[in-house]
């Protein structure tokens, strides 16, 4: 979860997939963020919830934590992008029909919609693509580099910062786009600060639905919390001087905004 960018609207973008692969991931991040937006085409929407949703995304969804985001907007823009970076290298990701066909099998790929008629044709005329029923197959690269640009365009329009459950694809994207996560490492400097923010594994033993009740039960706290993380941040970033950035990081390590940004989900959770 990158954290470094810009958090004033309190929402994140899940992606690549429609379906969490992680639940643990998701809920984590609404320790931090208020919502987490996902990428569902209109066809894969019913209601506020995806088709075939599982009851933990489907809670998300009913409690509007899980807000599904139609991608038809960006997608000009992540073509634009996409094929200006896939031209080149084009030739060493050609796919045959079989072949698409059994990567299908393993891997259903991406929904049709989240590609459109321009870029798919192309992709088509490329050698690079087969649609099959609802869905597009093609070498896992290429489908990551896709999902990259539509998740950055979509990241950049809504200010929403990135949030993945698959490390592959988003090193895949960044690698192409030449885009590697840049400035300070985020996680090593809120530890210098004496903070730290529970991750999936913390929360695998917390059901959705406590995760749910604890969102919406400390907003007010949670707002503040990444007010004060935002704090740090800018002061990491603007920081030309180490020794500067040591002294600030040592006076949070003992002020009260580190007390309060030092509470965990376990005591929010168990003190109600």
């Amino acid at each position: 979860m990158d954290i470094g960018s810009e958090i004033s609207t309190g929402i994140a973008l899940y992606y690549p997939y429609i379906h969490p692969r992680d639940i643990n991931r998701v809920n984590a991040a609404l320790i931090f963020w208020d919502r987490v937006r996902r990428i569902v085409p209109p066809s894969a929407r019913v209601g506020e919830h995806a088709r075939d949703d599982d009851d933990d995304a489907r809670l998300l969804a009913d409690e509007t934590l899980l807000i599904a985001t139609p991608p038809e907007s960006y997608e000009a823009a992540a073509a634009d992008r996409f094929f200006q970076h896939i031209g080149p290298a084009s030739h060493a990701f050609t796919i045959d029909l079989n072949t698409a066909r059994e990567l299908a099998s393993r891997n259903r790929g991406i929904h049709i919609e989240k590609i459109g008629d321009q870029v798919l044709w192309k992709l088509q005329q490329l050698g690079l693509a087969h649609p099959l029923g609802e869905w597009v197959s093609m070498h896992g690269e290429v489908g990551a580099l896709y999902m990259f640009c539509l998740a950055s365009e979509m990241s950049d329009a809504i200010e929403a910062p990135l949030l993945s459950d698959s490390e592959y694809d988003a090193e895949i994207g960044q690698a192409f786009l030449f885009e590697p996560q840049t400035g300070v490492d985020v996680t090593d400097t809120l530890m210098r600060a004496g903070i730290r923010l529970s991750g999936p594994a913390e929360l695998s033993a917390i059901p959705t639905k406590e995760v749910a009740a604890f969102a919406h039960r400390r907003a007010a706290e949670r707002q503040r919390f990444r007010i004060a993380v935002q704090g740090i941040l800018e002061v990491v970033r603007s920081a030309a001087d180490p020794h500067v950035l040591e002294d600030y990081l040592d006076k949070q390590r003992g002020s009260r905004s580190r007390r309060l940004l030092a509470i965990t989900v376990e005591r929010w959770t168990t003190q109600g």
